[in-house]
C-alpha cells in the first residue's frame, strides 16, 4: 500500500531530524569533550565556547604567516579536476574516506556506524559493508598491502578488519572516544590509537586484548588530546598532532611520552585537526617529502620534510614551513586534506604519455599536465572541495579550483596514491569521485 503525502512528509522529517542529531553529536563530542577539556586543564591553551546550537564561538584570529599564497579568482587550469560520479549507500554523514595503498579500493567511515568498501572498477562499486561499531566511525587506516584495515570509533573501540572476509579480527577498548588510528607499515601486528582522554596507545595485536589496558604494550598521556597520527615507514617513529597545536615525533622503541622533536604549528598554536603526508616521489624514497597540517583556524600549513632515506631517530629533520593556505572553512569542523605529488613534479622535461583516443577506464585516466603538479585538496564546511596548486615554478601556491556538487559539509578529501583521482566525502551522505577527464 502506497504512503500518503502526509506519511511521506513525516518520514522525511524523521530522516532530517536524525541527520541533525548526528551533526550535533559530532560537534559536541569532538569539540566540547575534546578541546574544552584541554583548555580547562591547561589555561594557557586556546579556549573554546559553543553556542546553543553547538557552533563554535571565539575571537577571530589573524595570523601573519610567511609565504601566504594568493587565492586566485581565476580557477581555470589545464590540470583541472572534474566530477565523475557518486558513491551512495551510507545512511548517515560520511566522515572519512581513504584509498587503499595499492589504489584498488576506497574505505569510508560514517555516522551510520559502518565502514563501506568500494571498488571503482566495478559497475556496482560497493564491495562490502563492515558492521560492528556502535557509534560514529572517526578514523580509518589501511595496511600497505590493502588486505587489512583498522578503524576507530566514538564507541571507544579500535577494530582490525580482514578486508577479504569483511570480518573483525581484533578489537581493543580505549578509555575515551577514539580520535585517531594507524597501523605500523613495517609490521601489521603493531597499531597506535589516540583517545579523548589524552592517551596514546601502542598495541601489539599478537597480545590478547584481555590483558591489562586492552593489550597495550605502551601508553603515555599527552598534555592534550591527540587528534591525528602518522607512522613513519621505518615503523619506529610516530608523528602526533594535538589540541595544543604541537606536532610531536616519538620513537616507539622508547615510548616514554618524551618526543624526540616537537614543532609548534602556527603563531597561535591552534588545535590540529588532521595531518597528511605525500606519497613517496620515487620508489627509493622512504618517506613522502611534504606534510600538510589542518588547524581549526581556516589555515592549512604545508611543510617540506626534506628527503628521507632510512634516517634514524637522531637525524630526523624538523619540517620547514613553505606555505599556509587559506580560503576553505575549517573553524568548527575537523576537516581533512590530502596531497597529490605528480610523478614528474620537479622534472619539467619529463612528460607522461599522451591519452589514448576514446573513453578510458577511470583508473587509467591521465593528464600530461597534472603529473607535473603538486596539489593539495581539502574538504570545507561551506560544502566545497578546495584544490590548491602548491608547486608553482617560482615556489608559489594558489587556489586552483573550488569543486562544487556536495550539498553539505565536506569532511574529508583523499587522492588516489598513483593516479589523479580524488574522492571527497560529506555530511550529505555521499562520496564523490573527481578525475581529470570531464563526465560525458
Amino acid at each position: 500500500m502506497s504512503l500518503s503525502v502526509t506519511q511521506q512528509n513525516q518520514l522525511l522529517k524523521e530522516k532530517i531530524d536524525q541527520l541533525e542529531s548526528e551533526n550535533a553529536l559530532l560537534k559536541r563530542t569532538v569539540f566540547e569533550l575534546s578541546m574544552n577539556t584541554s583548555s580547562v586543564a591547561f589555561p594557557g591553551a586556546q579556549t573554546l565556547d559553543l553556542d546553543s546550537d553547538g557552533n563554535r564561538v571565539y575571537q577571530d584570529v589573524r595570523m601573519a604567516v610567511k609565504n601566504e599564497p594568493s587565492l586566485s579568482k581565476n580557477i581555470h587550469h589545464t590540470a583541472s579536476l572534474h566530477y565523475k560520479y557518486d558513491l551512495k549507500g551510507h545512511e548517515g554523514s560520511v566522515y572519512v574516506c581513504r584509498f587503499s595503498p595499492p589504489g584498488e579500493l576506497i574505505a569510508s567511515g560514517s555516522f551510520d556506524k559502518t565502514i563501506r568498501l568500494w571498488n571503482l572498477e566495478r559497475h556496482q562499486p560497493q564491495v562490502s559493508c563492515l558492521t560492528g561499531h556502535d557509534l560514529v566511525v572517526a578514523d580509518i587506516c589501511w595496511s600497505l598491502d590493502g588486505n587489512r584495515l583498522i578503524s576507530g570509533s566514538f564507541d571507544k573501540t579500535a577494530r582490525l578488519w580482514d578486508v577479504r572476509s569483511s570480518t573483525t579480527t581484533d578489537c581493543r577498548t580505549l578509555q575515551g572516544f577514539v580520535l585517531g588510528v594507524v597501523l605500523n607499515p613495517s609490521t601489521y601486528q603493531i597499531a597506535a590509537a589516540s583517545d579523548s582522554k589524552k592517551n596514546v596507545f601502542l598495541f601489539d595485536l599478537r597480545v590478547p586484548p584481555e590483558t591489562s589496558e586492552a593489550g597495550a604494550i605502551q601508553r603515555f598521556s599527552n598534555s592534550s588530546n591527540v587528534n591525528c597520527l602518522y607512522f613513519y615507514k621505518d615503523g619506529h617513529l610516530l608523528m602526533c598532532g594535538d589540541n595544543d597545536g604541537w606536532l610531536k615525533i616519538f620513537d616507539t622503541r622508547k615510548f616514554d611520552g618524551h618526543p624526540i622533536t616537537s614543532l609548534a604549528v602556527g603563531t597561535d598554536r591552534c588545535a590540529i585537526s588532521s595531518l597528511c603526508v605525500s606519497s613517496p616521489h620515487t620508489t627509493s624514497d622512504d618517506e613522502g617529502r611534504y606534510l600538510a597540517v589542518n588547524t581549526y583556524e581556516d589555515v592549512i600549513h604545508l611543510y617540506d620534510r626534506g628527503t628521507f632515506f632510512g634516517q634514524d631517530s637522531a637525524s630526523v629533520a624538523t619540517p620547514k614551513l613553505i606555505h599556509s593556505m587559506r580560503g576553505h572553512r575549517n573553524r568548527s569542523w575537523p576537516i581533512r586534506s590530502t596531497l597529490f605529488h605528480g610523478r614528474n613534479y620537479g622534472n619539467r622535461k619529463a612528460r607522461p604519455p599522451e591519452n589514448d583516443s576514446g573513453d578510458r577506464d577511470i583508473l587509467d585516466s591521465k593528464s600530461k599536465d597534472i603529473h607535473e603538479c603538486l596539489l593539495l585538496a581539502s574538504g570545507s564546511a561551506d560544502n566545497l572541495v578546495y584544490v590548491f596548486n602548491i608547486g608553482g615554478s617560482d615556489g608559489s601556491a594558489e587556489l586552483q579550483q573550488k569543486l562544487t556538487g556536495h550539498t553539505d559539509r565536506v569532511y574529508c578529501a583523499d587522492f588516489h596514491p598513483i593516479d589523479p583521482i580524488l574522492a571527497s566525502c560529506s555530511a550529505d551522505c555521499t562520496i564523490k569521485i573527481w578525475t581529470t577527464k570531464p563526465k560525458r
